[in-house]
């Protein structure tokens, strides 16, 4: 700036010059020297520190904000629902909880655990091929007491699992504990603690991450829907499954029959935040009853959550069984999630109560 204020000073003194040769009669002006401009070099600003914004911590299968660690993996229970077993112990704490057809029409339940640590889990139960496979969609640590042959195979032969079963060495005694208030094959019990002991001696590596599913933020959401106070699933007389909508908890509470689903240690009721029913094929592959499911290809699906249900599908997405709509994926509440699978005509073995 100092080199252009000496330049306009010069050019202004070669003005006049110029002006006096040409006319002499003219009186020459004389031209006021101009002031040089100062330019004020600009304060340097203090540059700010970028603000750190904590992302809030949800444990990724129920979508529950916490402050613990999250850095393990889940684990998943095949649980007995015989008649004879209910009521069961630990399934208010699984965030997950899948209800599939065994043989005939029994159903079992694989329970899936990762934000908490029941103390114990029971009555547990054998395991079937597509137990497995749900286990294997959440890289879960897999949990049962008995085996199909497909199942004994594809844990024992092929690998295809981290698992803890007891009917391995001593297990049936040692890590898996029998009542006395229940007869075989209703009473085999294992706690956290044995859990943990049983797959760490197995040399299976607990911790990981867990992939998320899709939350909403929290359970005050508006459901496209119809209204679905109760709804109940046909499996048969004894199997059949009811879900109540209780508007003071904000979730579907669970019946077999008339019997309230509640946890054998507290005598709590179960609190579901989102119920999601999925139609898919069976077939029956011997003479025991047991069965093929299809748990891959998709099909017609109903998600009840805050007292409405939506008609949609569902997808496999690696392995997990999730709720699309116009090909976009569909949010779960907050909360514990149950999982019921049914043979095809869903319209036929689900009723909708307004």
């Amino acid at each position: 700036m100092k080199k252009s204020s000496k330049f306009i000073m010069k050019a202004a003194v070669a003005i006049a010059l110029i002006t006096g040769c040409s006319n002499e009669k003219e009186t020459v002006t004389e031209v006021e020297p101009v002031e040089p401009i100062e330019t004020v070099e600009p304060e340097p600003q203090e540059q700010k520190e970028e603000e750190v914004i904590e992302q809030e911590t949800v444990f990724p299968l129920t979508g529950l904000s916490t402050d613990a660690s999250i850095d393990h993996r889940p684990f998943a229970v095949t649980i007995n629902n015989h008649r004879k077993a209910r009521p069961q112990s630990g399934l208010m704490d699984a965030d997950i909880v899948y209800e599939v057809l065994a043989e005939f029409e029994l159903t079992r339940l694989v329970a899936l655990y990762h934000s908490k640590q029941p103390e114990k889990v029971g009555p547990v139960r054998s395991a079937r091929g597509y137990h497995i496979d749900i286990a294997n969609g959440y890289d879960s640590l897999f949990i049962s007491h008995g085996w199909s042959p497909e199942a004994k195979d594809r844990l024992l032969i092929q690998n295809e699992a981290d698992h803890l079963n007891g009917m391995e060495g001593n297990n049936d005694g040692a890590l898996f504990k029998r009542s006395s208030e229940r007869k075989a094959p209703h009473n085999s019990y294992i706690t956290y603690e044995n859990i943990v002991k049983g797959l760490e001696s197995k040399g299976y590596n607990l911790s990981g991450e867990t992939a998320p599913l899709s939350f909403y933020e929290d359970n005050d959401v508006d459901i496209d829907g119809v209204p679905a106070s109760e709804i109940t699933i046909h499996y048969n007389n004894l199997y059949d499954v009811t879900y109540r909508y209780d508007e003071s908890q904000k979730a579907y509470s669970r019946y077999n029959g008339s019997s309230q689903s509640i946890d054998y240690e507290t005598e709590e009721p179960l609190r579901i935040s989102n119920v999601f029913i999925v139609e898919t094929t069976h077939k029956v592959i011997d003479e025991q009853g047991r069965r093929q499911i299809d748990l891959t290809s998709g099909g017609n699906a109903i998600l009840l959550q805050n007292g409405v249900a939506v008609e949609l599908a569902w997808e496999n997405h690696d392995g997990k069984i999730l709720p699309v709509k116009s090909g976009e994926d569909v949010k779960f509440l907050p909360g514990q999630t149950w999982i019921n699978i049914v043979p095809t005509n869903i319209e036929q073995r689900v009723v909708i109560d307004e």
